[in-house]
């Protein structure tokens, strides 16, 4: 059985310090062999724990930080130091190794994720608020990809759940007159 865990806790080790891809697949390898072996990762990690760095943008990847780190740790434990630095935001993290490997592969997925569907959300507000020209330019909808047409599809849909942004007439005919 230490052979066992002597391996698991490589995989671990590669979940940390892998690059890209390597961190994602050793990070399944692990999930499975702990269910094989029906092992958790207290009975083979050590509990030695490190402030690590995390860089965020805004309040919405902060937010984002905190919550990952609450399913990670499996309880909202707070956050170590924030600073500033200019516009660069820094938190930092206590994890284990291991925990820091999974935070790492949720915060890139969940991020690069949020960041879409943002804009996307923007897409939306254009659309159900008219923010654009009246003008027909000629393009149409007959050249656009299938996988184009899903995310028109979506973004419409999208677009009808945002709430109506009501604008006083005499601002808009006012602003007329001056053109």
């Amino acid at each position: 059985m230490e052979d066992i865990k002597s391996t698991i806790r490589k995989i671990a080790a590669l979940a940390v310090g892998g690059k890209d891809g390597e961190k994602e697949n050793a990070l399944n390898m692990l999930n499975r062999l702990l269910q094989k072996y029906g092992l958790s990762i207290d009975e083979i990690e050590s509990v030695e724990t490190d402030i690590y760095p995390i860089r965020y943008k805004d309040v919405r990847e902060r937010s984002l930080v905190v919550q990952i780190v609450a399913k990670v740790k499996g309880t909202s434990s707070p956050v170590q130091w924030y600073k500033q630095y200019g516009k660069k935001k820094v938190m930092g993290l206590e994890f284990t190794p291991l925990q820091w490997a999974e935070f790492n592969l949720l915060w890139n997925i969940y991020r690069k994720a949020l960041n879409c569907e943002l804009d996307d959300l923007v897409h939306a507000f254009i659309i159900k608020h008219d923010i654009f020209s009246s003008s027909d330019d000629g393009e149409s909808t007959q050249h656009l990809s299938k996988e184009e047409l899903e995310q028109l599809r979506k973004v419409s849909d999208m677009s009808k759940g945002l709430k109506d942004v009501k604008i006083p007439r005499a601002l808009i005919r006012g602003r007329r007159r001056r053109m």
